[in-house]
Order: C-alpha cells, then structure tokens, then sequence
C-alpha cells in the first residue's frame, strides 16, 4: 500500500469591483503551463488567514487587504511518483487592481506572468486553470455573497504542511 502525503495550502480568489480576477501563469518543468490563483502552502503553526497573507505578499505584493469569505475547497493527488495529496481552501480578496509583482526569487522561475482575468472570460477559456470549477464558484458567489460565511481570520492553526 502507497501512502499519500498531505499538503495544505491557502489561495486567494483577488477579484476587482470590476470583476476582474489575478491570475499567475505558471510553466513547471514537469508539466505544461496552467494558470492559478495566487497562494501556497501553510506552515506548522499558521493559520489560513497568515499563510495567505504571507503568500500574497510573496507572490503579488499586496499587504493591505480585507480577507472574505471561503469560496470553496479544492483536493486533488499530484503527479509524479511521490503522490501528494494536496488540499487547498480558496478565500475571497475583494481589491481594486494593482500592479502585482513576484518577491520570491525561487518561485519567480516558474512564473511566466500576471493577468486581470475578466470573469466572463474565465467560462469562455481554453486555457488549463486551477482549480477547474474557479468560474462557476466564482459566479455564484457574486450571485449570492450572502451565502458564504466561513471566514479565513475564523481558521485555527490545524493543519501542518511542508512549504512551498
């Protein structure tokens, strides 16, 4: 029997009044490029809400921001021999756009760029992004925002993880 190892990691759905929402497109060595929400894996003894502060501004620069609601949860096994599970929570950002930039010089390799992704282009696309289900949560949110109550600042530190 293989074991799965566990990765937890936090993202941020940064959508504008707009409703323009950040997306980095990644190009790993192992595997054609995909577009994600900023974020990354929470550190033994963070809580959600620290973690995605700490990836944010990482990976966009943003430091100054109110933390919504969590839009969805999202698992999956990674590829590769090593079978890691990995579980991500996506949190809401609402914030006008800026000019998001990359500080971490080792993830700053697989990053090939930013863009402010037009929600009604995110149903329309051909491009891979992650998670899959990112426009239908999304739509329905700004449907009904009422509807989601968990709160990343609401999250205890319970769950270790290895970094990205």
């Amino acid at each position: 029997m293989v074991l799965s190892r566990q990765r937890f990691a936090v993202r941020a759905v940064v959508v504008t009044p707009e409703r323009e929402v950040l997306l980095i497109r990644t190009r790993p060595v192992t595997r054609p490029p995909y577009w994600v929400t900023p974020g990354g894996g929470v550190e033994l003894g963070e809580s959600d809400e620290q973690a995605l502060r700490r990836e944010l501004h990482e990976e966009t620069g943003l430091t100054h921001f109110e933390l919504g609601p969590l839009l969805m949860q999202h698992s999956f096994v990674g590829p590769g021999p090593r079978r890691v599970t990995h579980r991500q929570r996506l949190f809401m950002v609402s914030h006008p756009r800026f000019e998001p930039f990359m500080s971490d010089a080792a993830e700053a390799r697989t990053i090939e760029r930013f863009h402010w992704w037009p929600l009604h282009e995110l149903h329309r696309t051909t491009e891979t992004i992650f998670p899959p289900m990112l426009a239908i949560h999304l739509q329905r949110y700004l449907s009904a925002p009422a509807q989601a109550t968990n709160h990343a600042s609401d999250q205890a530190a319970h769950h270790p993880s290895e970094s990205e």
